[in-house]
């Protein structure tokens, strides 16, 4: 099963590139199947705080929520700050008014009282709230696009626009938003042919930047199961396969299951602190092998190099704090007869 939906996703990524978008849910059937759909990502784009998290999937699940998940938000696209009460308050009454708890706000900058209050809005469950903060860099270009995606009018001198005289027409919408530390993901977008159509034919570099992420492919992978927990399972380990191809795709791949890590040992000056890595490199591969129960690990294991370099940096910084520490407590591994004793 684990090698269909990797063939599954192989065939995905080679219609859509690597700078596509797959978005796991379940089919209600016993069959597995993907669509496309209009979808858009733009990077540096990510959540203000993690606080601000929230995915009423994953918490179904029973996994970590890393990612903020809103269905048929109101988003607000501002450049100009967010100082005081007054310039969000008015909106926030009207959405309550209209029964609408969902809010996205993509801004550029927001007074750090203001973000405090609307984070403790969204603890309480008073509102849903989510601030996308606007990269720094293209930010003109980043904020038509965005807003061109969901259909929302700039709050802007330019627009003639301000916060205090907000009104609901001027926010967008979108099917499903879903963003993290580091990206935000517009899916089921309005329909933007005309804005792709006039930035093709300008056809200058900034315009041909805009393009690469507005022409993203966005795929809806529709997972058959048997039952709910089954359907959890399935969807828990395409989020992992889906995490690491698209790290593969953008950063390439080593030689897996620890031989690189051992190959680079090999490479190590015969030095004190040069032995000690050494042997922690070689360890994984170790590892490895004695939990297979054979002699040698496949040649066509490959592993994502960022996440190789991610468990080394992890590992370093581990040790470093263990160096550093004035005192270590160890926990004894429990016999079974002492689990045993504590059961009874």
């Amino acid at each position: 099963e684990s090698e269909d939906t990797g063939k599954l996703l192989q065939e995905i990524y080679q219609k859509i590139g690597k700078n596509g978008v797959i978005h796991p849910q379940g089919s209600g059937t016993y069959e597995t199947s993907y669509k496309f759909i209009d979808g858009v990502r733009f990077d540096m784009c990510g959540f203000l705080s993690p606080y601000m998290v929230h995915d009423d999937q994953a918490k179904k699940d029973g996994i970590k929520e890393t990612k903020a998940v809103y269905e048929n938000p109101l988003i607000l696209v501002t450049k100009k700050k967010i100082t005081t009460d007054d310039d969000i308050n008015p909106l926030l009454m009207e959405m309550r008014n209209s029964g609408q708890k969902d809010l996205v706000i993509f801004t550029q900058d927001m007074d750090s009282g203001i973000a405090s209050m609307l984070i403790e809005l969204h603890q309480k469950g008073t509102f849903n709230i989510l601030i996308i903060k606007a990269p720094t860099l293209w930010q003109d270009y980043v904020f038509e696009d965005f807003a061109k995606c969901v259909g929302a009018t700039i709050i802007e001198d330019a627009t003639g626009k301000n916060l205090k005289k907000l009104e609901l027409s001027h926010l967008g919408t979108c099917d499903k938003i879903i963003t993290d530390s580091e990206e935000t993901v517009i899916m089921g977008a309005k329909d933007i042919s005309d804005h792709i159509s006039s930035l093709q034919e300008k056809g200058d570099d900034d315009s041909k930047l805009r393009l690469s992420w507005l022409t993203n492919k966005t795929v809806i992978l529709k997972l058959g199961s048997n039952s709910e927990t089954d359907l959890s399972y399935k969807r828990l380990k395409c989020h992992d396969a889906i995490r690491s191809s698209e790290l593969a795709l953008k950063h390439g791949v080593v030689r897996g299951g620890g031989l690189c890590l051992e190959n680079v040992a090999d490479s190590l000056p015969d030095t004190i602190p040069g032995q000690i890595l050494k042997k922690a490199l070689k360890g994984p591969r170790s590892q490895i092998v004695f939990n297979s129960g054979t002699q040698e690990v496949g040649e066509n294991i490959v592993d994502a190099s960022a996440v190789v370099k991610n468990a080394v940096r992890n590992a370093i910084g581990i040790a470093s704090t263990v160096l550093t520490a004035k005192g270590l407590v160890y926990i004894p591994k429990k016999t079974p007869q002492e689990m045993a004793y504590e059961l009874a």
